[in-house]
């Protein structure tokens, strides 16, 4: 028999091996007995038991040629179009599932939260399955090429298709690339209505609120939001949003940039001064000063995630400053390439990390320590396979921690560069193992801001609610320049002060 609908047995690869899933309350129509069953032969000759909430049903059947009853008609939670396709003869409105009539929550055969009791009828609460085949549409906000930010999405675009190709489930994809946010409406509406997409997926904040009015116009589609933390009203159940705390591999990534740095000044170019960008170059001072007490980090904005001629320019003024370690949070690799060219100059070299995609040492090996990346694989996989399903709850903000397994991990960090710091890595296995654990986050009290104000005492931790709104700058952080100026956080920045 194909799992239930609601039911989550097992690893999801097995459970996405059926492409529709059903309820075994197959053809009820009314409850006659919840003791606690667990096969049908615990029931009476014409009931049901229903695995989900262990109790006996009603059935309408009818032999068959070799005297096995049979249910007729959808069962509970199965797709239908009209009344007389359900075998309790009551079709939801809106939700296209075959319901019952109810006077309690327990009257309703799912797990507590997916379906209640409303208006004397069995109520969904998330959306239905999507019936495949299913094409999802990516809204990219730069070029596949900048090899950062956008690829890293790319990748998990086609990991998302070579997944459900394997399960013998038909998902294709589709993509727009460097999409400006005022165009972002008409894209999706063209997606929608002309290229027949069933799922939007938004990959960054700038398509916050053309999804959320996507999702209102178009009720039948589903849409994801990347960093967005938004979900859709009661009654549209199709927008949800994820995320990962990428500070937890920045954080390691500036224990790397410490160790490698002699002259004790780090530079950092950030991108657009928003409590994401400022919680990432926090937790990568900490881990700097961490490793060497006395550190500078130094911080030069660009006020964009791609703005290749003021990256370069940054760059150049970081490393006229003192730093011999530079990282940049924009969606290139502007800065190794340029630490890579300043370094043939001068007497030692001057080391760069990536960022965003595992590749990034690619451009300059021989000077790249490491990268801090984005692997969108896992996240993205299951959530199209909840809305395969009718499992995916959109509800869920999804703000994941580091994993001990880099597969499944949502963030991570590349292995450290050996020829640059020797045995490194078994330190950050180390790292990632407690901070997968709760044992360890970059947050951890004591934190003073760089006024010197104690923040966070020792003993306590930042809350994500918290850290999600952090407009404020820890201890070490520097304008570029010996003056040994504070680095202000940038009146953009909409947060905690």
């Amino acid at each position: 028999m194909r799992a239930p609908l609601f039911s989550l047995p097992g690893p999801l690869r097995v459970l996405l091996t059926q492409a529709t899933l059903v309820g075994f309350g197959v053809g009820c129509s009314v409850i006659v007995d919840f003791d606690e069953c667990s096969t049908d032969d615990d029931c009476r000759a014409n009931q049901r038991c229903d695995t989900q909430s262990k109790g006996c049903y009603d059935v309408d059947v009818s032999p068959d040629a070799a005297g096995t009853p049979e249910p007729e008609g959808a069962a509970f939670g199965e797709a239908c179009a009209r009344d007389a396709d359900c075998a309790s003869s009551f079709c939801a409105p809106a939700a296209d599932r075959c319901t019952r009539a109810c006077t309690e929550d327990a009257d309703c055969p799912a797990p507590s939260g997916t379906v209640s009791c409303r208006e004397k009828a069995c109520t969904f609460l998330l959306a239905s399955p999507l019936a495949p085949p299913v094409k999802v549409g990516f809204l990219y906000v730069g070029p596949v090429a900048d090899f950062g930010w956008t690829k890293t999405h790319d990748e998990g675009r086609k990991a998302v298709e070579a997944w459900f190709k394997d399960e013998d489930i038909a998902v294709e994809t589709t993509y727009e690339p460097a999409v400006a946010p005022e165009a972002a409406p008409g894209v999706i509406d063209r997606m929608l209505t002309e290229d027949g997409v069933d799922v939007v997926v938004g990959t960054s904040f700038d398509f916050v609120t053309a999804l959320q009015a996507a999702s209102v116009d178009h009720p039948e589609a589903r849409f994801l939001s990347c960093s967005g933390f938004v979900s859709a009203g009661a009654d549209e159940k199709n927008l949800g949003s994820y995320f990962g705390k990428m500070q937890q591999a920045v954080y390691l990534a500036g224990k790397m940039a410490a160790k490698a740095t002699r002259s004790k000044v780090i530079g950092v170019i950030g991108s657009v001064p928003i409590p994401e960008l400022v919680r990432h170059i926090n937790a990568f001072a900490v881990g700097a000063r961490q490793e060497v007490p006395d550190v500078e980090v130094q911080v030069r904005w660009v006020d964009a995630f791609f703005a290749p001629e003021a990256e370069e320019a940054a760059a150049n003024e970081l490393i006229d400053a003192g730093a011999d370690v530079v990282w940049s949070s924009t969606d290139t690799q502007i800065a190794m390439q340029v630490a890579q060219q300043r370094g043939e100059d001068a007497a030692s070299p001057i080391y760069a990390l990536g960022n965003d995609n595992p590749n990034a040492c690619d451009f300059a090996p021989e000077i790249c320590v490491t990268t801090p990346y984005w692997n969108w694989g896992p996240v993205l996989i299951r959530q199209i396979a909840g809305m395969v399903d009718g499992t995916w709850d959109y509800r869920d903000l999804i703000w994941e921690g580091i994993k001990g397994d880099a597969e499944e991990s949502m963030i991570y960090l590349a292995p450290v560069n050996p020829s640059i710091l020797p045995n490194a890595n078994l330190e950050v296995e180390a790292l990632i193992q407690r901070m997968a654990q709760g044992e360890l986050d970059p947050f951890d009290g004591p934190l003073k801001d760089n006024a010197g104000a104690v923040r966070v005492p020792a003993g306590e931790r930042v809350s994500d609610d918290d850290a999600l709104r952090m407009c404020w700058f820890v201890e070490g952080i520097f304008e570029p320049g010996a003056a040994h100026q504070p680095a202000a956080v940038p009146a953009l920045c909409d947060g905690i002060r």
